[in-house]
């Protein structure tokens, strides 16, 4: 297995890890929605081909555990990780206010087009409040993130030296 793929196997379970953990536990707080921050931070600083299949196979995940229209969320993180990609090779999304604004459209595209798309067009004021907590908590996951991919990184030196 090459290390670029054993490096997106770690983006892959985390995403994993935040479907089932906002289809449970974030559920029952209102339902925040951490997947796109993940979608940004892909979009950011990776490999475009390989993120972008991460983000196709945790959107088809997101899908069925949502109960979606298949497809529906795996357009919409790739729309998301295609424009924080060409956002960054035009800005670069390295700073903190740059990518919480990113996190913030994001969100609020996904949260116009599900409403839409599911709820018929109606909106709450929790929704908004969800897309602000998120947006304040991005920059924790954006670190969290960081820390996992270094110790990936970490991981796989350790073993090509062995």
């Amino acid at each position: 297995m090459s290390q670029k793929v054993r490096f997106y196997v770690v983006h892959f379970i985390l995403g994993l890890v935040l479907i089932v953990f906002q289809s449970t536990l974030l559920a029952k707080l209102g339902g925040l929605d951490f997947l796109p921050v993940l979608v940004i931070h892909l979009g950011a600083g990776s490999a475009f081909i390989s993120s972008a299949i991460v983000i196709l196979l945790l959107g088809l995940a997101q899908d069925l555990f949502s109960g979606a229209m298949t497809g529906l969320h795996s357009c919409l993180y790739l729309l998301i990780f295609f424009g924080a990609y060409l956002i960054n090779r035009a800005v670069h999304l390295g700073e903190t206010f740059q990518r919480m604004a990113a996190v913030c459209v994001a969100l609020v595209l996904l949260h116009l087009v599900l409403s839409q798309a599911v709820g018929g067009g109606h909106s709450s004021g929790r929704q908004w409040l969800n897309i602000g907590v998120t947006t304040i908590v991005s920059p924790f996951l954006f670190q969290l993130f960081s820390l996992a991919e270094s110790w990936q990184l970490r991981i796989m030196q350790i073993r090509s030296v062995d």
